[in-house]
């Protein structure tokens, strides 16, 4: 058989296979617990499954959600590249501009689509994320981010004041993580975030962290977590050290705990201040404790870098920089976690 004809069958049978020589990727699914899948053509990525390709057999191949860590293309997008990179930046106007250009035929279109939801969210623009939240669900009703997006529509409504709305919308999750088959944990969150909505004291949180122990051990830490800020707003400081130690102290404890507990250490030594027991150089180490060390630690990293800038603008310590340093930790905060208490706060306490 002539070179000609040899190409002329590899092409048939790539055509047949679906396999075109130009059209193979090398994407990677990281699994929970197993070895990576290389070399993977990632079809879709839904709520269900990743579904994917993998030569030399032409068929899909689904791996449930629930084994999946995480995906890696191989295929980049330079438009949703430059939105990631304007929203980490601050800037989500760009970031949204950037996020709304990325093809719908690009693997990252729902990441997109997700992302211009967070952008509205973080600028505080909470009725447009909503819209956004709920143009994904109806543009991609088996999106990967469909649990995320329930929880986002919750999270916007119960930070622009609307607690019944927030609290129906969490209601949904739980539902839907029953009737979809979500991660449980999703129904425990929502549970969680219920009990937050409702005001529920210290004692049902602590009954709520021993009853998810089992069940959904990170949101049982989250419920121990508000035990400790409850004792906060109760101004039992000592208690809630004593709390908050008890957590870092635990062994498996996870790291977005951890980033928690040492920003309530934090909250707890500047708010004695009244009391004449206001520790500021410790209160600033353990907000900075929590900057440096755990950077992904979203929940916490709001409180803590208010408690940095605060920490530094009470030390006023002589010869240093402590007026910029402060103002550093509340520009990150007033950035980066705008529709936050934390931010609010520290706007007003910005250049004093």
């Amino acid at each position: 058989m002539g070179c000609s004809r040899i190409r002329a069958s590899v092409l048939a049978v790539a055509a047949l296979t679906g396999f075109g020589l130009g059209s193979v990727h090398a994407d990677t699914i990281y699994l929970k617990g197993k070895n990576p899948i290389d070399g993977a053509d990632i079809q879709k990525e839904t709520y269900k499954a990743v579904v994917y390709r993998k030569r030399p057999i032409p068929n899909d191949i689904e791996i449930p959600m629930a084994e999946v860590q995480r995906v890696e293309y191989s295929r980049t997008d330079k438009d949703y590249v430059a939105g990631r990179d304007a929203r980490k930046a601050g800037a989500y106007q760009d970031a949204i501009k950037a996020f709304q250009d990325v093809s719908e035929r690009s693997p990252y279109y729902q990441y997109a689509l997700f992302q211009i939801a967070e952008s509205y969210f973080a600028m505080g623009q909470f009725d447009k994320a909503i819209s956004a939240y709920d143009d994904l669900l109806q543009k991609i009703k088996d999106t990967k981010f469909y649990p995320q997006a329930l929880a986002g529509k919750a999270r916007s409504y119960a930070a622009s004041g609307k607690k019944a709305d927030a609290k129906s919308a969490y209601q949904t999750l739980e539902r839907e993580t029953q009737s979809k088959g979500f991660d449980p944990s999703w129904e425990y969150d929502a549970k969680f975030q219920i009990a937050v909505l409702e005001g529920k004291g210290r004692n049902d949180f602590e009954l709520m962290a021993r009853d998810f122990e089992r069940k959904a051990p990170t949101i049982a830490a989250k419920a121990r977590l508000q035990v400790g800020y409850t004792y906060v707003d109760e101004k039992k400081y000592s208690e809630a050290i004593d709390y908050f130690d008890r957590i870092l102290a635990d062994e498996q404890a996870t790291d977005s705990v951890r980033a928690g507990a040492w920003a309530g250490l934090s909250q707890c030594h500047i708010e004695k201040e009244g009391a004449d027991e206001a520790d500021f150089k410790e209160a600033t180490l353990a907000a900075l404790r929590t900057v440096l060390m755990y950077p992904d630690a979203t929940d916490a990293m709001p409180r803590a870098l208010f408690h940095a800038g605060r920490g530094f603008q009470l030390m006023r310590t002589p010869n240093t920089p402590w007026k910029r340093r402060a103002n550093e930790n509340y520009d990150k905060v007033i950035r980066e976690y705008g529709s936050t208490e934390w931010a609010d706060k520290a706007k007003r306490f910005r250049d004093r």
